[in-house]
């Protein structure tokens, strides 16, 4: 059938079989075909999300097989490392196989890889009706910024509300890219000048990204398109060709999430902040990680902010508390997936409307970025000047 260097053969193999899994569509088989004398293209399908990888290789004869991928990966990755091996398919009665052979010195090595009966049409790669170009490194960057804000899609949240587990994709009025995504604790709005989009709004599953973001190598450019009725989405570069299914529905008005005109601002160094995330998500290692936020008078009458994990932690930050000096408590780690988004800044401000509503995450620096978190309730809301604010 083909001759290809191992390490070729490795690396694509590996980075299919890892789309496959990241993406949640369940155990897949591969289909492996020639694309005239020097292309071998490898190919999965489901109905949620379809790949294909064409890789050079010097090919004897047409050919058409099907394997199963967890196999082949398991088998592909035990292989020599820069080795050519000559791989063949072999039928004898009731037998069939690829033949995967490799030696140097009058030596020969054959390693088996089961071949299935069942054959699949050519993976059909729909025409977009409109398409623009993402640049290098912002599909990976899309999917590591956003994957903290949406739930797994296999989780019963998914099962019950799709559309968390995505990301909205739409156009400003500016023509500049809006991307969103909520995991009803934490949501993000991103009003980006770096992607482009179309004028349809789709909502991609984010396990359905990883996967394609595995496939595609972060440094090319990615041309990406829609079908006419935007039910599909098309990612495109000279060797990779991914087509994935959105998810049916309206994603939430989140704007109305983000209050910036309130009575209280906890402004924190983000660093410091990011360092107490960790270590509450260290010492708290089951159950909810929850962080509280306490004000406290010391006997300067000064005020001090304290983080507190009862009965584990006690913190004194260096954070400084704008008007009504309100305590609230969040998950530890949902904050620091916001705090992340954040990266190049020094200063995060947390503006409390309501220490029980939604707490919006900002930056001065950031415009572009809104963002919010929701509070725990706690027993004991009481800021500094000792007034019972509410209790549970």
């Amino acid at each position: 059938m083909f001759k290809m260097n191992s390490s070729k053969l490795q690396d694509v193999v590996a980075e299919m079989a890892k789309s496959v899994k990241v993406s949640c569509i369940g155990d897949r088989n591969v289909y492996i075909k020639n694309s005239g004398k020097n292309i071998v293209s490898f190919y999965f399908t489901s109905i949620d999300l379809s790949g294909e990888k064409k890789v050079s290789a010097t090919v004897t004869e047409d050919f058409f097989v099907t394997t199963s991928m967890k196999e082949l990966a398991n088998k592909v990755d035990a292989l020599p490392s820069h080795q050519e091996i000559d791989i063949t398919y072999v039928k004898k009665k009731d037998t069939q196989y690829i033949e995967m052979v490799w030696g140097t010195n009058g030596r020969r090595s054959e390693m088996k890889v089961r071949v299935l009966n069942e054959t699949t049409e050519f993976m059909e790669i729909p025409v977009p009706s409109e398409k623009v170009i993402w640049g290098p490194n912002l599909l990976s960057q899309l999917v590591e910024k956003f994957n903290g804000f949406t739930v797994k899609s296999t989780s019963e949240a998914a099962r019950t509300s799709p559309i968390f587990s995505g990301i909205s994709i739409s156009q400003s009025p500016s023509g500049h890219c809006i991307l969103q995504a909520c995991d009803r604790l934490n949501g993000v709005t991103y009003e980006s000048k770096n992607y482009n989009w179309v004028n349809l709004p789709v909502i991609i599953d984010t396990a359905h990204l990883r996967g394609i973001e595995n496939m595609i190598s972060s440094d090319s450019e990615v041309e990406v398109g829609i079908n006419k009725s935007a039910s599909l989405v098309i990612f495109q570069t000279p060797d990779t060709t991914c087509v994935c299914r959105v998810i049916d529905g309206v994603f939430p008005d989140l704007l109305s999430k983000y209050e910036y005109d309130v009575e209280c601002r906890y402004i924190f160094d983000r660093a410091e902040l990011m360092e107490l995330c960790a270590r509450v998500q260290k010492i708290t290692s089951t159950g909810t990680k929850t962080v509280r936020f306490e004000n406290r008078k010391g006997e300067n009458r000064k005020n001090t902010v304290f983080a507190v994990v009862p009965q584990v932690l006690e913190q004194q930050l260096g954070t400084s508390v704008e008007g009504i000096k309100w305590n609230f408590a969040v998950n530890a780690e949902k904050l620091n997936e916001c705090l992340k988004f954040f990266e190049a800044q020094e200063e995060i401000t947390l503006y409390i409307k309501d220490p029980l509503k939604p707490i919006t995450i900002g930056s001065d620096e950031v415009a572009e970025v809104m963002m919010y978190t929701t509070p725990y309730r706690i027993s004991d809301f009481i800021n500094t000047d000792g007034v019972l604010s509410s209790t549970h």
